[in-house]
This record gives structure tokens, sequence and C-alpha cells, in this order.
């Protein structure tokens, strides 16, 4: 026999020691609803014993309650009949058997009928998983005024949508479910959620960014869930041109939340990172001769990447929730490519003679970085202009809004620091000394500098991919001519300062 699977409360008036003589003696049986949309058998019977062991009470809900409930049903008696219903459903005293408990649902009040037909589906979903008895029977307790099977009709147009319970994937069939379930709760958060989701992959991104929106404070108790949420949210935004609409903060969390690691995965990735950075200041050691090729010198732009991205893209520690901890892979990578270039052949990069010999060589240096830093800006703002002309939207600056902005006096001090002088520092090192180095031995200057250009643009992301080549050209230029990485070190320097100083100094 089937053990019962809710909670079976035995309210007692008097107490003996024989269960025999508690089957003579009268009794009251009724169903109650939970909150929780479950169901709780509440028994009051003369005689039983104050202290039976769950054996006992099943033996009697068995040989006593059940068979008691069966005959009053047969009599018609019509509280009988539904709550039998509940008896085949949860296997109280008998075999779970959800066609019975429909039967009895539909021969009983048809003002319970709803909710009836509610708690089979549900037991079909998630026992039997039978989707698509479920979903007939959701939707005809949504006919009758029930609302208990918004969340579970809700599951399950997702399960539509992605394939679960080996379903079909039928956007049709999901929007029918998740209509009726939004006419009966609209502000269920299952329902919002899996409305967004259905919104992203129908590409109604702007529909998919307001849900998402909504329902995301409601699932704070609820990672998987605000994990999804949070995924919709950046990637309608992303797609729909809302993510301008977006606070730095929020995008923080949006990237945090959609990765499944926590503390643990941080310091692990960590203990992963450090050796890894070590093999390859070892690798670059033995090439010094030389200098690394492009297998070393992409195996490093990969690494540096990882590291660098590592803090925003993880949920941190609240020890750690700041400036240094989200900059922590940046740290580490700077350090470690100083090394690298040092170690090999570093007046290669670094030169030999004195950047300026004297007041006036200095003043044409400043002068040259300063020109080219007012190009890179007219070059800026004219893509931004651009791009809102051509596709009426801003251009989405809230993930660099995200990666800068402070909060604190002691973060933005750290910011300004790894953003401004380390960041410019390693990526220079990668990208125009190891990367720039290699292609120009093997294909020569020009095509180094495009190359390198190209791929430095495509590694900071896609949306800002033509300002960056332009940028990535006057610091390729700078290494070409003189060749070493000084000069474009300080540009880039120049550069990363101003809009670290900017975005947190102004209100832009």
């Amino acid at each position: 026999m089937r053990k019962p699977l809710h909670l079976l409360l035995i309210s007692l008036l008097l107490g003996v020691n024989s269960l025999v003589a508690a089957e003579k003696k009268p009794f009251s049986v009724t169903v109650k609803m939970l909150d929780n949309g479950t169901e709780q058998l509440n028994i009051r019977a003369h005689g039983f014993p104050t202290n039976a062991p769950k054996e006992e009470v099943d033996l009697y809900v068995r040989d006593v309650v059940f068979p008691k409930m069966q005959a009053d049903a047969a009599q018609g008696i019509q509280a009988a009949v539904w709550q039998l219903g509940y008896f085949h459903l949860n296997g109280w005293g008998v075999t779970q058997d959800v066609t019975k408990a429909e039967a009895a649902f539909r021969d009983g009040p048809r003002a319970r009928l709803g909710r009836g037909l509610w708690r089979v589906g549900h037991v079909c979903l998630w026992e039997r998983r039978d989707a698509t008895k479920a979903g007939e029977l959701f939707l005809e307790s949504f006919d009758l005024g029930c609302k208990g099977a918004v969340s579970d009709a809700s599951l399950l147009a997702r399960g539509y949508l992605f394939g679960w319970w080996k379903l079909k994937p039928d956007k049709a069939r999901a929007e029918t479910l998740l209509q009726k379930a939004g006419a009966a709760a609209p502000d269920n958060r299952y329902y919002l959620l899996s409305m967004a989701a259905l919104r992203m992959e129908q590409g109604k991104y702007a529909e998919a960014y307001e849900l998402s929106s909504r329902v995301v404070p409601k699932l704070r108790d609820n990672r998987r869930d605000f994990m999804f949420a949070n995924s919709i949210r950046f990637l309608s935004a992303l797609r729909g041109g809302k993510f301008s609409e977006i606070k730095p903060e929020d995008a923080i969390e949006m990237l945090q939340s959609m990765n499944i690691g926590r503390g643990w995965l941080l310091w692990g990735a960590l203990a992963v990172l450090l050796p890894v950075l070590a093999g390859l200041v070892l690798w670059t050691y033995l090439t010094h001769a030389r200098g690394p090729g492009l297998m070393l010198s992409t195996t490093w732009i990969g690494v540096v990447t990882l590291a660098a991205g590592m803090g925003f893209m993880m949920p941190l520690p609240a020890a750690i929730n700041n400036a240094a901890g989200r900059w922590m892979g940046a740290i580490l990578t700077a350090a470690f490519c100083l090394v690298s270039a040092r170690l090999s052949d570093g007046t290669r990069y670094f030169g030999v003679a004195p950047l300026a010999s004297d007041v006036r060589s200095a003043l044409r240096i400043g002068g040259l970085l300063v020109a080219l830093l007012a190009g890179m800006l007219a070059v800026g703002f004219g893509y931004e202009f651009l791009y809102k002309t051509i596709t009426g939207h801003p251009l989405d600056s809230q993930l660099v809004a995200a990666l800068l902005k402070c909060n604190t006096t002691s973060d933005f001090v750290v910011t300004l620091t790894v953003a401004g002088l380390l960041i410019p520092f390693y990526e220079e090192v990668v990208f125009r000394g190891f990367l720039f180095g290699a292609l120009e031995r093997r294909w020569g200057g020009g095509w180094a500098l495009g190359v390198s250009s190209v791929i430095f643009a495509l590694v900071h992301g896609l949306t800002y991919a033509p300002v960056l080549f332009c940028i990535a050209l006057a610091l390729g230029w700078l290494r070409l001519r003189t060749g070493d990485l000084r000069q474009s070190i300080l540009l880039h320097c120049l550069n990363n300062t101003l809009a670290t100083l900017v975005l947190n100094l102004t209100k832009q």
C-alpha cells in the first residue's frame, strides 16, 4: 500500500489502547485545503489511541475510514464524493489512482471540480510525468475559475518551450497555457518568468525585457529562476536596445547572477589560474631569443581575457565584493605580464634609450599623444552618433559603466589604478608586444598592425568593435613607429584614465 505523502492529523477526544475498540466508535473525516496547495486529512475519532504509531494510523485509515467514505459516496453524499477523490489522489488508505480521483471529482460538486482537476494535473505532471494530460486538466481548471494551477501551468509552458518531460517544443501550446494562467493570476512570478521566456523565444525583446524586469525582484529566494530571469533580462536588453536603461550596479548583478559559481568556485578558479600564469611566464622566458610566437601570444590573450573578467562574472563573497575583489584577475595578470616582459628581453618592449632626450622631444611626444587621444575621442563620439541615427536607440554603454563606475572613494582609487594603469600595461604587452611581435616576424609590420587591431577589437566585444579597432590602430601605429611599447602604454593609460574620471566625476 502507498504510504500517505501529505500531513495526517488525528484529533483525539478519548484515549484507549485498543484499535479494535476504536473501530466500533463513531468518527468524522474532513479534508482541509492548505495554503501551499496540498490537502490535509483530519480525523476526529472517539477512542483512538493518543500515541498510535504511523503504521496503526495507516491501518485505521485503510480499514475504517476509507470504507466508510466509499459507502457514504455510494449513497450520494456529496461531501464524501469529492473527498473520496483526494483519498485516491493522495493514496490515503488505498493505492493511488488518478483516474478514480478524477472521476470522483467530476461526480462531486461543480464548485470544487476546478481545484480537483488541478490537483490531478499536478500529480500527472510531477509524479506520473504525463505532461499532455496535465495540460488538458490545467486548462479545464482555468475554465472553471480555479487559479491554483497557475504555477504548474506556467512551468508546463516552459516545458513546451524547452522540451522538458520529453515534450516536443510547441510555442503555440505554451502560449495557450500562459494566456489562461495570466488571465487567472497576472502577477504570479512563474507566469511572468515563463511568459518572458516565451516572448524571448518569439523575438519580442521589448516585452521579454519588461516581463523579466518585473519578475526579477520576486525571485531572489529562488537562485535558479533568479539566474534564468536575469539571463532573459540581459539578453533581451542587448537585442532589444534596452541595455542603456539598466543601472551599472544592476548590470553587474545580472552578470554575476547568470553565473552558477559561488565563492568556492572563485577561489578554485584562482587556484587554477595561478599555475597557468606561472606556466605562461616560463614558456615566455624559454622563447626570449625571438619572443613569443603566435600560439603563445594567443594563449596569453585567452588567459588574460578570462582572468580580467573573472571577478565581474562571478558572485563574490561579501568580504571581497568591492573594486579590489572584482579587479583581482586584472591585478594578477598585470603582475605576471610584467615579469614575463622583463624575462623575455624587456628592452624589446620598453626600449633602451630615454623616452624623451630633452624638453622639445617630450613636448613633441606629448603633443602627438594628445592629438591621437583627441582623434580617438572624435571617433568614439562619431560612432555613437551614427549608431543612434541608424538604430534609433543610444549606444549601450552600461557594461563599460558597470566596470568603471564606483560608489566609494576607496573603490574609485582602486579602479582608477587598475583601469588607468595596470590594464593598459598588460594589454599593450600582450597585444602590441607578444602578438604584434609574432605577426611582424611572420608577415611584416603592416599585417601585424591590421591583424592585432582586429583581434584587440573583437576581444573587447562587438558593440564597440569599430571604435576599438580605430584605437588599436593608433596604439599599434605608435608601436610600429617607435619599436617599443612606451608611447602606446602612455596613450592607452590616458584614454582609460579619462574614461574612468568622466564616468565617476560627471552624471553621464
